[in-house]
């Protein structure tokens, strides 16, 4: 079980202390925060999984172990490295191993796929989940808009998506959290 005395980490609900066998979790959304894009050069910094019914899973900051500065990212989401560069905050392969055991056979359901996959990379290789949804692929098929240059889809920002949902954001958008929420009422 993930170690929930860490003050960065979201108290356990229901699912994390009860049986593992539950049936009622058919999916798990989750949307990370990075040092920067793309996601092969960078790190995590924060981390947030929901189960089908709304209810944090985790919700957690990340420490990178490879960068001390990401000012264009910080100006998107927010994150500033003395929130993230002190002891007690969890590296992503500290939490490897639990959160392994909570993606796997699981179906995930990602705005980004190919990117929050890539920086979850270590963690899905532990714990295969069952499948990956990648929500911005398919709210860009559904949505339909052209390219002005007429050569592909454009893709869709999470925000388009969650207007078009009349999703209510519980938070500002680029926070995991609220990202997270967002992608699971898309």
């Amino acid at each position: 079980m993930i170690g929930f005395d860490n003050p960065y980490l979201s108290k356990p609900n229901d699912f994390l202390a009860g049986d593992p066998d539950d049936s009622w979790i058919f999916y798990i959304s989750l949307d990370t925060e990075t040092t920067g894009l793309p996601a092969r050069d960078h790190q995590p910094l924060s981390l947030a999984l929901l189960n089908r019914a709304g209810q944090v899973l985790l919700h957690t900051l990340l420490r990178p172990v490879r960068r001390t500065r990401w000012p264009e990212a910080e100006r998107v989401h927010g994150i500033r490295p003395d929130q993230v560069l002190r002891a007690g905050v969890p590296t992503l392969a500290e939490l490897t191993p639990p959160l392994a055991d909570l993606v796997r056979g699981q179906h995930l359901v990602i705005y980004n796929a190919a990117c929050d996959t890539q920086i979850l990379a270590p963690v899905l290789a532990l714990g295969p989940p069952a499948q990956i949804h990648c929500l911005l692929e398919e709210f860009t098929a559904f949505y339909g808009e052209w390219h002005p240059e007429g050569r592909a889809l454009r893709r869709q920002r999470l925000a388009v998506a969650a207007a078009y949902v009349l999703h209510e954001w519980q938070g500002p958008a680029h926070s995991a959290l609220a990202d997270t929420h967002a992608a699971r009422a898309v």
